[in-house]
């Protein structure tokens, strides 16, 4: 292995190690809500990222959401705002999670939230809860966290190059033509240049944002311009050809917070009680997907692999192997699994052979036509493709 390649290997180890990385989640739910097709019987096995699209699920009725990952820090925020929907009003829950700022939010925590963790989670937010306290220093919840630490120097850099006012008109426009223009116009001419180019070739830059090696080399060596031309059309996407009206993905991370008209669906008022008779369903697991599913009794109806196995083909394909096993021996005919990778086509599912003798490819039964509308239509658009499986008679 190059030197290269060992340090941003380490140095992705330490960050996802030590870290919160994902402060909100980067995946649309409303894709995965329409893709799945949650009913009141459900069992969902979902990873946990920010927790954002757990609670989203919820809004659909499923009887229960298991919430698997192997970094305690990102199930910590989700058992937060699990406590923070039990116990607290809307209006301090918004304050919370949709702003990123509450003045009284160690006063809160102490008095109210603590109590309601498990100990893993009361040990981080021991030392962390004032990320939301407000202070001439600190910009909100949403700029902690390494995903944060990025979009903080994102933000700056916008404020430096005099491009706030551009921001904040992208965000109004009355029509996706207007916003294309301001984008093409005001934007990307002056926000889209070398530096920028060079900082998203950075493997420190994609590690603080959750990629791992493994999704960066796909995208370098896939992908005509490498990363930094991905990223680039994936921008051009995002501010062209999609309202941003509801894009609460971006407008997070340009602003630092949500705002009422644009977030997700778990912070809008008409959810939250909802959410308060539900969040009970839910339950966490610091452990590994495939821990899980050794250790489960559960049958899996509906579950979201996000980009995981984008993680493990390359280095870990005997985990992958073993995963899928076990996740096909949970399920049912007729559960439905999703998922993203970097790849623009996956060729690392269908070979996969099950003790049965059978390839998933021939067990799996996909819905391209779905999958490829629903791929156009993502706010977030940062992946090369969106997969959507059935599983087939067992």
């Amino acid at each position: 292995m190059m030197v290269s390649s060992w340090v941003r290997q380490k140095m992705f180890q330490v960050i996802h190690g030590h870290n919160l990385v994902y402060n909100q989640c980067w995946e649309d739910p409303r894709l995965d809500r329409i893709a799945l097709e949650i009913k009141p019987s459900d069992q969902l096995l979902v990873l946990t990222s920010a927790g954002c699209n757990v609670l989203d699920y919820l809004l659909d009725d499923p009887l229960s959401i298991d919430a698997v990952d192997l970094n305690p820090r990102q199930n910590a925020l989700l058992e937060l705002k699990k406590a923070g929907i039990k116990c607290l009003e809307y209006d301090d829950f918004y304050l919370l999670f949709g702003h990123g700022l509450h003045f009284g939010a160690e006063k809160i925590y102490q008095q109210t939230l603590r109590k309601e963790l498990p100990d893993f989670a009361q040990a981080f937010w021991d030392k962390n809860i004032d990320y939301f306290l407000p202070s001439t220093l600190n910009k909100g919840f949403y700029y902690h966290g390494t995903s944060g630490w990025v979009a903080r120097i994102l933000s700056e850099y916008i404020s430096l190059k005099g491009l706030r006012g551009s921001i904040e008109n992208v965000f109004e426009s009355e029509n996706l033509e207007q916003q294309s223009q301001i984008y093409f116009n005001e934007l990307k001419p002056h926000f889209w240049n070398a530096f920028l180019r060079w900082f998203t070739r950075r493997g420190a830059t994609m590690s603080a944002l959750g990629v791992p090696r493994s999704q960066f080399i796909q995208i370098e060596y896939d992908y005509v311009g490498g990363m930094a031309q991905f990223i680039e059309d994936c921008l051009d996407a995002v501010f062209s050809r999609l309202s941003l009206s509801d894009n609460y993905f971006y407008r997070l991370y340009l602003f630092g917070s949500y705002r009422p008209d644009c977030s997700p669906e778990y912070l809008k008022e008409n959810n939250f009680n909802i959410l308060k008779s539900r969040v009970d369903r839910i339950q966490t697991h610091n452990s590994s997907v495939l821990d899980f599913l050794t250790n489960t009794k559960k049958t899996i109806h509906k579950a979201t692999l996000l980009d995981h196995m984008d993680w493990l083909y390359q280095n870990h394909y005997d985990i992958l192997k073993e995963q899928w096993q076990k996740l096909i021996d949970r399920s049912q005919e007729g559960s439905r699994i999703i998922w993203r990778s970097a790849s623009s086509k996956v060729s690392f599912v269908d070979p996969i052979t099950l003790k049965d003798g059978r390839t998933l490819g021939r067990l799996l039964n996909y819905n391209p036509l779905l999958s490829n509308e629903l791929h156009r239509l993502d706010r977030v658009h940062t992946y090369g493709s969106f997969s959507i499986a059935q599983v087939g008679s067992l």
